[in-house]
């Protein structure tokens, strides 16, 4: 038996492998219970600890080829008020690769790795999670940003619209002009606060003791 962490892992499974027809299960991944919107004081405390000053554009994860990152800084040169916000990397390498530094000598980056804690406060208090992936099994950052009431501008890649749906900004994977305009929008209340709901309750779909539910059925 084969169990997927998404119908679209289960679909490349096929894909790849017909035998599997039949004898596959889709358990979707869980959220801990660490991930929650964080207290605006336990934010505080956070952007104090890593000298935030200024609003901020999260990004998580290794920043390889196919995490597609170079949409989001080729837009951040496109935009106007570069001076209004920073940019928050967790995890990857401890330098912003030169090739993305070229387009915000005018940005603030900070770059760091920090505890799993800590993770709350972080997604808490981004102006959104910016995760233009062009492939994900699942998109474990997208669901983490949800459930803690932070807005996710992402792409349609492999299994997010899946596990996403409609609670994101959806930008082109190559669509520099709409990223810009995506990060322009998502600091708009009208636009920002009905995703942060949306996505909240999106997030309680997936839980840990649901997986292992699903996976004790198979």
């Amino acid at each position: 038996h084969y169990i997927c962490i998404s119908h679209n892992t289960a679909n490349d499974l096929l894909f790849y492998h017909s035998a599997a027809q039949g004898k596959l299960t889709v358990a979707h991944c869980g959220v801990d219970s660490n991930f929650h919107p964080s207290p605006e004081k336990n934010i505080s405390s956070f952007k104090d600890k890593y000298g935030l000053e200024k609003p901020y554009f999260l990004l998580v994860g290794e920043r390889s080829a196919h995490k597609n990152i170079h949409l989001f800084f080729s837009a951040i040169a496109l935009h106007e008020k570069t001076s209004a916000f920073e940019i928050l990397c967790l995890g990857g390498r401890q330098e912003l690769e030169p090739e993305f530094a070229q387009h915000c000598a005018q940005v603030k980056v900070t770059v760091v790795r920090i505890a799993d804690e800590e993770m709350h406060s972080a997604y808490s208090g981004a102006l959104a999670l910016v995760y233009p992936s062009v492939y994900e099994g699942f998109g474990m950052p997208v669901v983490e940003a949800m459930a803690c009431g932070c807005p996710v501008i992402t792409c349609r890649g492999g299994s997010i619209p899946e596990i996403a749906g409609d609670d994101v900004i959806y930008v082109g994977t190559d669509d520099v002009q709409a990223m810009a305009r995506a990060l322009t929008a998502i600091q708009q209340t009208d636009i920002r606060n009905p995703l942060i709901a949306s996505g909240l309750v999106r997030a309680k779909k997936y839980t840990w003791p649901l997986m292992a539910s699903t996976v004790q059925t198979c």
